[in-house]
């Protein structure tokens, strides 16, 4: 009897503890932004692309847009493309202290819970979608924003014919 009930129970954590610990997986559920080991968070302590190098290493490139507001990070061997900002008269290095505002995540082995992933069949982002999908999108997580009044999409499958091409995930924040 205590056997079974052991192995019950490892079979019921141990999905969740994989999850958990999956350096690729992209969260839908409700609560701050994450994708792999990243969470968004809005404090100063640990900027977003510190987080980042710390869990990814340097990325392989970096580029600032926008007049040094915003700054583009990708990193080659992740197929993982990030963009930090900085608001208003915030002149800091957007590349070291920017807030998280959005990454495209294209290599297959970025996925859902859901199994949705870049590569993957466009009708696994059909059925894991929140909202009706478009032609070359699906919503597949949305979160309340005080800017837009309402629900926005914060993690979407880009598609292209009967796959999906990219997993976009945005920030949770507003200016």
């Amino acid at each position: 009897m205590k056997l079974g009930l052991v192995v019950l129970l490892v079979l019921l954590l141990a999905p969740a503890a994989h999850a958990a610990n999956d350096r690729f997986l992209v969260r839908t559920g409700n609560g701050p932004t994450r994708f792999g080991h990243f969470t968004e968070s809005f404090t100063a302590k640990r900027p977003a692309p510190v987080k980042l190098r710390n869990q990814y290493g340097a990325p392989t490139s970096s580029r600032k847009l926008f007049d040094g507001a915003v700054c583009k990070q990708t990193w080659a061997p992740f197929k993982m493309t990030v963009r930090f900002g900085v608001f208003g008269t915030d002149t800091s290095d957007p590349c070291k202290r920017g807030a998280f505002l959005d990454a495209n995540l294209d290599a297959h082995r970025w996925h859902t819970a859901s199994g949705v992933r870049p590569g993957g069949r466009a009708g696994t982002a059909r059925q894991a979608a929140v909202k009706p999908c478009r032609p070359t999108k699906c919503v597949l997580a949305t979160h309340i924003s005080d800017c837009a009044g309402g629900p926005v999409p914060s993690v979407v499958a880009k598609l292209q014919g009967n796959r999906v091409t990219r997993l976009k995930v945005f920030s949770l924040g507003c200016e």
